[in-house]
């Protein structure tokens, strides 16, 4: 069982692979929220999540993410619980590792890279799309053909790769800029809204035609709008001040996008109802809402705004799992060359390049198979989502499980554990019963097949070479608990 929350990794020289090579201690608290904001990114999340979310709750939706926002607030006191003492590149997969022991880490890291790696796709295709929908508004039908949205995923994915190779500073600097160019877009749009209609919908507020069983459909596809929040953890080591910027950062982009969430999706239902159109038939809701609010001119600045804000998701994603891929590489599982890292810029380099060059290859190849951006949204995103929600599950048991080994564990605590759980078990249950139709209800089964090599080969592993495989989980810092430094700095 790993001790690294209270007898932390000794520092190695800095020519060496480990957590030393990134550079330690030397973001402030505004490059943290960054990520974790970049990481979720509110604007893409509801340029689209409304209509789904109707799709299944009805007038019940804004209820739907008020459910979300609770259930991910009872996770955030996983998170909080965790980083408080310890600090780790390795985000989740360190927590699962510590409360729970290393093969339950080992299937967290790998839901992560999973998570991380297919929800990056997701939105280098997502920004085609809305580079795509911008460029025929101003007059090049052909923007929205093949061979344009697979030179726009190479120039998105190139942008964004570039952008998380360099120092951290800087790229968490520019994803927190593109997500607030596009927030100020979709904000002015639901302000021109609310005075065009006012704010009065009885249809939202008397539940008509509204389900208990849509409500909690609904909240499947709300929570989704949230998944990337966490990934503030994966700069534990690089904060500043770990023991109070990332829990800090998580409550308060969790806190933060669940206002801006019931807010936006009560505005949406509103404005779709005044306007009498199904929101659900709309290619565009944004642009349809801003046509309707009088504000039509709008749309050119959505769509670039959503575009360029899709480019700050996937420098987030990049940059969370390429720390994963590092720690799991100064950890003996994976080959060293991942945890290489920049003498420049201080990033994983190597892991950063593996996984940009991936995401955007596998876009491209997919839209030349035919796929279209927003099969790409919709099939991919199931796969990720699996992803987050596994790795959210077995975190909020594993503070639990990690309060017991450090002899601090309180009844108490068992409930936010439990009940974040189970939140996230009812989700995914919901999300696989009843059993979606085609191609979704293959989609578990791709998420699974995904992790079968990398577990499969942790568990060759752990039988040819016993002393890494009890490693996982130990790179890691355990933080003082009255002082912003680590335990052996006291």
């Amino acid at each position: 069982m790993s001790t690294s929350a209270v007898t932390p990794v000794e520092p190695a020289p800095s020519t060496t692979p480990g957590p030393v090579g990134l550079r330690r201690r030397s973001l402030p608290f505004r490059e943290v929220f960054a990520q974790s904001l970049a990481g979720t990114g509110p604007s893409g999340s509801l340029a689209f999540g409304p209509a789904l979310v109707f799709a299944n709750a009805g007038h019940g939706t804004w209820v739907s993410y008020v459910l979300s926002l609770v259930s991910l607030l009872l996770v955030g006191w996983a998170f909080s619980t965790f980083g408080t003492r310890l600090a780790s590149a390795g985000s989740m997969y360190t927590y699962a590792a510590e409360g729970l022991g290393p093969l339950i880490g080992v299937l967290v890291a790998w839901a992560c890279v999973v998570a991380y790696a297919v929800i990056a796709m997701v939105v280098v295709a997502g920004s085609g799309q809305f580079f795509g929908q911008f460029f025929v508004v101003i007059g090049w039908d052909g923007a929205a053909s093949t061979g344009a949205q697979v030179i726009f995923a190479l120039l998105i994915g190139a942008t964004a790769l570039t952008l998380a190779l360099r120092d951290v500073k800087v790229s968490m600097r520019a994803a927190l800029t593109l997500e607030v160019i596009s927030i100020v877009a979709i904000t002015a749009v639901l302000v021109a809204t609310l005075f065009k209609h006012g704010v009065a919908d009885s249809a939202q507020f008397k539940f008509h035609g509204v389900t208990l069983h849509g409500i909690v459909l609904g909240m499947v596809l709300a929570l989704t709008g949230y998944v990337g929040f966490e990934s503030a953890a994966s700069l534990g080591q690089e904060a500043d001040n770990p023991r109070r910027a990332v829990p800090r950062a998580i409550r308060i982009n969790v806190i933060a996008c669940g206002i801006y969430f019931i807010i936006g999706s009560y505005v949406y239902i509103l404005g779709f109802d005044k306007m009498g159109m199904d929101i659900t038939q709309s290619a565009a809701p944004l642009n349809d809402l801003a046509k309707g609010a009088g504000v039509s001119w709008l749309r050119y600045v959505i769509d670039l705004g959503i575009a360029i804000g899709f480019i700050a998701v996937t420098v987030a994603a990049l940059t969370a799992v390429s720390r994963i891929l590092f720690n799991m590489s100064g950890e003996g599982l994976l080959p060293r060359s991942l945890s290489r890292v920049s003498s420049t810029h201080r990033t994983p380099s190597f892991a950063l390049l593996l996984v940009g060059t991936g995401v955007t290859g596998a876009v491209v190849i997919s839209e030349i198979a035919g796929l279209t951006p927003v099969d790409i949204l919709g099939y991919y995103g199931s796969i990720a989502t699996y992803g987050f929600i596994v790795a959210y599950l077995i975190v909020s048991l594993a503070a639990a499980g990690y309060l017991r080994r450090l002899g601090v564990l309180k009844p108490i605590h068992l409930v936010p554990s439990i009940l974040g759980a189970a939140a996230m078990a009812t989700v995914l249950y919901y999300s696989v019963h009843p059993v979606p139709d085609y191609p979704y209800n293959i989609f578990p089964y791709v998420f699974l097949g995904l992790l079968v090599p990398g577990m499969g080969a942790y568990l060759i592993l752990r039988r040819r070479r016993p002393d890494v495989a009890r490693a996982v989980g130990t790179l890691s810092e355990g933080l003082h608990p009255d002082s912003d430094h680590p335990v052996d700095a006291a």
